[in-house]
């Protein structure tokens, strides 16, 4: 392809517009029009069949500018017009969108099936919308003399013109059409396209020569333009066929969801959906031009090769074009090639509520937007909806969109029996003022409606000619008239209209079905008496249930309807004697055996008896005059004071132990059981005790009593089952505690003599006690002398 075709498609393409999602903000809410369902397929109009009439059943056209308003562009001072490009320019933003839109109906028709509502639509729809930066503007005003550097990022289209052949379908998910949900399927035919994939511009001046050095990275794609701009033979493609025309060669696919709650019964409802999401992929014709971080500087060209301003014609133009083109053809030439590409429609989402005031009115909330390439655009518009009987229908609305908040929108549906005409406009004031807003908008039609609801104004579904209660939802079997409570009792004639009954009771309800009804139930959820006011006596004691405090078994009233079977004034199941009658304050037990225990307590009931032996009497089983309670042996006879047990004689030696002093060693009863010592026994050991001396203040022997001692000492090897018992003593004189110690040293030194001289030491007792025992006063010297001893008694066991 020649450069100069390429630079003119490329200004082409530059203007050419970028798509767009159609908005219909007012319509949204106009449920009397089938076209409000391409914003939101669950929202399906009345009438049971809809027919739009072919290119006048739905015509819209959209203008949009969010950069400016031409009052920015021009200001009337007198009779004068003046330009006001600087105004405009400090009103744009970085990036600024210019829109046009255009669509309209072929065929569009649908119809209700049961509790189904389907819909098929084609639809011719031209899209464009054109992003121009504000530098572009700058430049174009200021002239690059003053710019050193202009940001052309962003300057791209997208516009496309296609054919939309949808096939939708709404469905009442339950039987009291609260909740619809519905759903569209798109296919997609694109006419021709142009969609910039890619655009980053900038320009730089020279300061010394002003010349224009671009840096470019941009890529712009185009498909379906049938002529030799392109450098290629399309004239095949020429050819015209209802069939090419549906289905071309750029095919395409699109969805809508959406869904229609009433949240609150008649009171709110939420509706959300997301239209034209979907491609189409363009391959007839398929351009694609681009630049890859390309750099370019155009010096311009020489002024003195054209004649002078003042001779200026038509072929002045058509050169100087010719020698631009010429000139950028040496610095600036760009890639092209032929590739097919897939481009995306644009998807629009709306969130919406409505409050509904009645029947015939209510006011709208709607938020709606779309992202495109990372920038979100989000309108709001609130609504007052109103339906004036079946002929009208008004929607005016105020939205903020486009960054303005100067958009009062109206709409208006009207019925002329099946024909119906309707005209909307999100934005009144631009045929009035045009100067003042950035967005145009008007969507108008006609069609065919049949199958209206017929007049319902309780909306029950019997027409009101048919309703005796027209103002009261009721039911088809009461002619309309309402049971609020389904007792097959109307509201009219029904004494509880909000509870169920029975007609006995005038519609009343009876729900224990005791023939009492609830309001003079005293027990209305349990069968009953009537002599109780409806409520149970379940042990027929003649004591109603709630008050009986055993509902289960028969009593007296006495008792508070509990059983007392030995009528003592205690109920069985606290009475420990149920069946003797007792005293109250003992668990209703009496005292039989008159011994002051009551029957519960008493081990004896029936034979009196102390309490300390729990109301049994004492026994004497061994007959020896003492109660078994006391008697250690009360099996066998046996002393008082031996309590009650017989005395024994370990020793077998005829003294019992009682009066044994040795009882585990005979001996005559004449020395208390005990063996005797000889004489000569005797006086070795009188003998060993009165020889028996200790160095003074010490616990050394004297050598003077080793005789005796060793006589001893062989007595006691003789007699191995003697003990011998040794005490140690002092006087006063001297402390306490050295006298202590002396008298233990001086016994145990006794010891230690005898076990040194074969006698076993496990034989001996030793005591000693200081002068805590003095056998006389130690008053004397002789005295004090007798308390210093150490005796020594043999031990029998």
């Amino acid at each position: 392809m020649q450069l100069k075709n390429k630079l003119v498609l490329l200004m082409l393409l530059l203007f050419a517009g970028r798509g767009f999602a159609q908005t219909d903000l007012t319509l949204y809410n106009m449920n009397w029009t089938p076209q409000s369902m391409y914003q939101n397929p669950a929202l399906t109009p009345e009438t049971n069949i809809n027919i739009g009439l072919p290119i006048i059943s739905s015509i819209y056209v959209q203008g949009v500018n969010t950069g400016f308003v031409w009052k920015d562009l021009f200001q009337l001072d007198g009779d004068s017009l003046n330009l006001t490009v600087d105004n405009m320019l400090g009103q744009l933003n970085d990036r600024n969108l210019l829109m046009g839109n255009f669509s309209t109906d072929y065929l569009s028709v649908g119809f209700r099936s049961g509790q189904g509502y389907f819909s098929l639509n084609v639809t011719e729809k031209v899209f464009t919308r054109f992003t121009y930066p504000k530098g572009l503007l700058e430049l174009a005003w200021n002239g690059n003399a003053n710019i050193p550097v202009s940001d052309w990022s962003g300057l791209g289209v997208d516009a496309s013109g296609y054919r939309e052949i949808g096939l939708g379908y709404t469905r009442d998910i339950f039987d009291d059409g609260k909740l619809k949900i519905g759903g569209r399927l798109k296919y997609l035919n694109g006419t021709w396209n142009v969609r910039t994939e890619r655009s980053d511009i900038s320009l730089s001046t020279d300061p010394d020569f002003f010349f224009l050095t671009a840096n470019s990275d941009f890529r712009v794609n185009a498909s379906g333009f049938n002529n030799t701009l392109l450098g290629q033979d399309t004239s095949a493609n020429a050819e015209f066929s209802p069939t090419n025309y549906l289905f071309g060669s750029n095919h395409g696919m699109g969805i809508d969801v959406g869904f229609d709650w009433e949240v609150i019964d008649s009171t709110l409802r939420v509706s959300a959906s997301l239209v034209d999401l979907g491609f189409i992929r363009w391959r007839n014709d398929p351009l694609n031009v681009s630049t890859d971080q390309a750099t370019f500087t155009f010096e311009g060209i020489d002024i003195n090769d054209f004649p002078d301003f003042d001779s200026i014609d038509g072929d002045f133009f058509d050169s100087l074009g010719t020698a631009l083109l010429d000139s950028l053809e040496g610095t600036f030439t760009p890639d092209s090639s032929f590739d097919a590409y897939t481009a995306p429609t644009i998807p629009r989402f709306y969130v919406g509520a409505n409050y509904l005031i009645n029947e015939n009115m209510d006011a709208g909330l709607l938020f709606s937007g779309e992202v495109y390439k990372g920038q979100f655009r989000p309108t709001l518009t609130a609504s007052y909806n109103l339906r004036v009987g079946r002929v009208l229908q008004l929607s005016p609305t105020w939205s903020f969109m486009n960054r303005s908040f100067l958009n009062p929108g109206f709409g208006l549906s009207v019925n002329a029996g099946p024909v119906q005409l309707y005209a909307v406009t999100d934005n009144l004031l631009a045929p009035f003022a045009p100067q003042s807003v950035n967005t145009a908008h008007v969507h108008a039609g006609i069609n065919l409606t049949m199958g209206r609801k017929p007049k319902d104004r309780d909306e029950d579904g019997i027409p009101d000619k048919d309703d005796q209660c027209p103002d009261d939802p009721g039911l088809e079997e009461f002619q309309g008239c309402p049971d609020r409570d389904g007792d097959k009792i109307i509201d009219v004639r029904d004494s509880c209209p909000d509870v169920p009954g029975v007609a006995k009771f005038d519609g009343c309800p009876d729900r224990d079905g005791d023939d009492v009804q609830d309001s003079e139930d005293d027990c209305p959820d349990t069968p009953g008496l009537a002599a109780f006011n409806g409520c149970p006596d379940r042990d027929g004691d003649g004591i109603m249930d709630k008050e009986d405090a055993c509902p289960d078994e028969p009593g007296p009233a006495a008792t508070k309807g509990c059983p007392d079977r030995d009528g003592d004034g205690v109920i069985d199941s606290e009475d420990q004697c149920p069946d003797k009658p007792g005293d109250p304050e003992h668990a209703g037990c009496p005292d039989t055996d008159g011994d002051g225990l009551y029957d519960n307590e008493d081990r004896c009931p029936e034979e009196f008896g102390p309490q300390d032996n729990f109301g049994c009497p004492y026994g004497d089983l061994d007959g020896d005059g003492i109660f078994d309670k006391e008697d250690r042996c009360p099996d066998t006879p046996g002393p008082k004071e031996n309590q009650g047990c017989p005395y024994g004689d370990l020793d077998g030696d005829g003294v019992t132990d009682n009066v044994d002093e040795c009882p585990n060693t005979p001996g005559p009863a004449e020395n208390n059981g005990c063996p005797e010592l000889t004489e000569e026994e005797q006086e070795i050991l009188d003998l060993a005790f009165e020889n028996l001396e200790f160095q003074s203040g010490k616990s050394i022997i004297r050598t003077s009593s080793y005789d005796e001692l060793d006589s001893l000492a062989a007595l006691l090897v003789r007699k191995p089952d003697w003990k011998l018992r040794i005490a140690g003593h002092t006087d006063n004189v001297g402390a306490e505690s050295t006298n202590m110690r002396l008298s233990k040293n001086r016994a145990n030194a006794v010891k230690d003599y005898l076990n040194s001289r074969g006698v076993a030491e496990e034989r001996f007792i030793v005591e000693w006690y200081g002068e805590s025992k003095p056998i006389v006063p130690n008053n004397s010297a002789a005295n004090r002398q007798k308390n210093r001893r150490v005796e020594m008694e043999v031990v029998f066991e």
